[in-house]
């Protein structure tokens, strides 16, 4: 979370920008951040969300509550704006 608020500017700039990033909410928590505040903060910067599947090698999109419930220890996302 840290990372993305210290990239604020940059990224308010950019008209288009794509960040591929692993997302692990058990680590943000134990910062101190909430998982759904990192992805709604990343979805009001105006980026789409895509799931990185692996395992079937696909890039989809994905909804906020969707990529919750999944309840994975880690994933892959792209964002894309």
């Amino acid at each position: 979370m840290l990372a993305l608020l210290g990239m604020d500017e940059v990224i308010k700039r950019a008209l288009s920008l794509k960040i591929f990033t692993e997302f692990r909410p058990a680590e943000l928590r134990a910062c101190g951040s909430s998982p759904e505040e990192f992805l709604y903060k990343v979805t009001k910067y105006g980026f789409k969300l895509h799931l990185i599947d692996e395992r079937k090698q696909l890039v989809e999109p994905i909804e906020i509550d969707r990529l919750m419930e999944m309840n994975l220890v880690r994933l892959n996302l792209f964002l894309e704006r």
